[in-house]
């Protein structure tokens, strides 16, 4: 499902994922499970979530970072989100407790188990 990611995205996951110690991976398949890849920063769940990696706006002002080259974080902006998706999850332990970080990243153990499955990790 991954291999579906946009090429352009894939050294963003990369430099991201280095970065904060997360495998890529990881970042491109919750990018796929959130929006399906969406870079437009237009989504909106029913729950509140916005943006490519929906983050629900309180969270995302916790771990919120901007890429490279941005001043300021925004959950909007798809390389911001992915940069704060790789945020959060190193901050809530993901090299100690994979599964952990990605149920705080989601509250779902189905969720939980499709990320770490399509990310292979």
């Amino acid at each position: 499902m991954i291999a579906s990611a946009p090429k352009w995205l894939i050294p963003i996951y990369q430099a991201a994922g280095r970065k904060y110690d997360i495998p890529w991976t990881v970042l491109a398949a919750i990018h796929k499970e959130e929006t399906d890849f969406d870079t437009t920063g237009n989504d909106v769940s029913s729950a509140g979530a916005l943006g490519p990696m929906q983050f629900m706006p309180s969270t995302f002002a916790i771990f919120g970072v901007p890429a490279p080259g941005h001043k300021t974080p925004s959950i909007y902006n798809v390389e911001d989100a992915i940069y704060s998706a790789a945020n959060m999850l190193h901050q809530e332990g993901f090299s100690q407790d994979p599964y952990y970080a990605v149920y705080a990243y989601n509250h779902s153990t189905v969720y939980v188990h499709a990320i770490l499955h399509m990310s292979a990790t």
